[in-house]
């Protein structure tokens, strides 16, 4: 079974950006397939006109007996997409280790 996905604040991204974090969606996605069983991955957006378009990536992760969440705040959506990922493989292996 896939991994569900559901992006918040999509619209507020251009095409291009959301081809990028889409792809990147998928590859942390796989990943986290490979470890977890049916995770529901929420992607919200958010950005910041005032400070010149930053964008807030908010990751959250619901596996079957834990929730982890990560977010992080860049100017390029693949940088804030990645960090923020790294960030939740890191709140989960902390999870984990309890």
């Amino acid at each position: 079974m896939p991994a569900v996905v559901q992006y918040n604040g999509l619209k507020k991204l251009t095409e291009e950006q959301q081809q990028i974090l889409k792809g990147l969606t998928q590859k942390y996605s796989n990943k986290l397939m490979r470890r977890y069983a049916a995770p529901k991955i929420t992607i919200k957006l958010d950005t910041q006109k005032d400070k010149g378009h930053q964008i807030n990536v908010y990751v959250s992760l619901r596996a079957p007996n834990f929730i982890a969440r990560a977010s992080q705040m860049d100017w390029d959506i693949a940088k804030a997409t990645h960090r923020a990922f790294k960030h939740l493989e890191n709140e989960v292996n902390k999870k984990l280790k309890r």
